[in-house]
């Protein structure tokens, strides 16, 4: 097991007693990151879905603990949400619980007892002897749990549909707590209002991407991360001609202090526009200059 895996089940042992204390069911976590930040992603659900008040209460129990605990070195951003259409499947549990939907299973590499095949896309079967049973074009494939590296239900057209019409695409987070949010005037307002504060810790959650700003004082450094913890962009400043040596220094929402280099800030005002863009579209501000984390520098 890697360090990585081994975080992974720290936070899990940590974080399922605190969430089952809720009446939620801790479904998943995933650690990821760019730009020299790491992201811990938390995964709930209940009977009849997650509320925003569910995911603070969550959050705020969690931080508390993982502050005591301390699995994770350094600064770190925390991420609890609902599991949304494409939810994961991890325990015999949840793929006994799905079977009758369709899911996406990968193994950690091809199965050579299984046509050398690595990813499985069909309808979930259910769960016998530790393997999952998964029906592709007629074929029932018996898939060990263990040699399973992700697997999720495939959302159907009819729940995507269902999903636009009644779900948020995207969520606003100021210094760890979801601001209620129904139209881009509250979104602008929230977002001037952090501005203005001497630091905010600013975050736009989107189904596995996430956008955060922290600001200082007028400035601001931007994180842009995809899903599944894959590399993603953090903002730059293509004129800045100060000492290149320059740190700035951020307080997150958590009360630790962090350190960044002083020519990846932007303008807050720029900052603050490039989260409202991001909350409304989805999309990657063309305004930012932004720095591919998967490049050296």
């Amino acid at each position: 097991m890697g360090r990585k895996e081994e975080i992974v089940e720290k936070v899990r042992a940590i974080a399922a007693p605190l969430a089952a204390g809720e009446g939620l069911e801790l479904v998943d976590v995933e650690l990821g990151g760019a730009g020299g930040r790491t992201t811990l992603r938390l995964y709930i659900d209940r009977n009849g879905g997650v509320s925003l008040d569910d995911c603070t209460s969550v959050s705020r129990a969690v931080s508390a603990a993982l502050d005591v605990e301390d699995p994770i070195q350094g600064a770190y951003d925390l991420e609890v949400s609902s599991p949304g259409l494409d939810r994961p499947l991890r325990t015999p549990e949840h793929f006994e619980n799905y079977a009758g939907e369709k899911v996406r299973v990968k193994a950690y590499g091809p199965i050579a007892e299984l046509e050398s095949r690595k990813t499985f896309v069909g309808m979930l079967r259910g769960f016998e002897d530790g393997r999952a049973l998964v029906e592709v074009d007629g074929k029932l494939f018996p898939i060990p749990l263990e040699q399973i590296a992700k697997a999720h239900v495939e959302p159907r057209l009819d729940d995507l549909a269902a999903s636009e019409e009644h779900e948020p695409e995207a969520r606003l987070q100021i210094d760890g707590r979801y601001v209620l949010t129904k139209g881009r005037d509250d979104v602008r307002r929230a977002l001037k209002e952090a501005r203005r504060s001497d630091r905010a810790e600013v975050a736009v959650r989107r189904e596995g991407e996430s956008l955060t700003g922290l600001f200082n004082a007028g400035q601001a450094v931007l994180f842009l991360t995809g899903g599944e913890g894959e590399p993603g962009f953090s903002s730059r400043n293509p004129k800045y001609t100060g000492n290149p040596d320059a740190r700035l220094t951020f307080t997150l929402s958590n009360g630790r202090e962090d350190e960044y280099p002083a020519s990846w800030a932007v303008a807050g005002e720029d900052a603050t526009r490039a989260l409202e863009h991001y909350f409304l579209t989805g999309q990657r501000p063309s305004f930012i200059h932004w720095h591919d984390e998967r490049q050296q520098d």
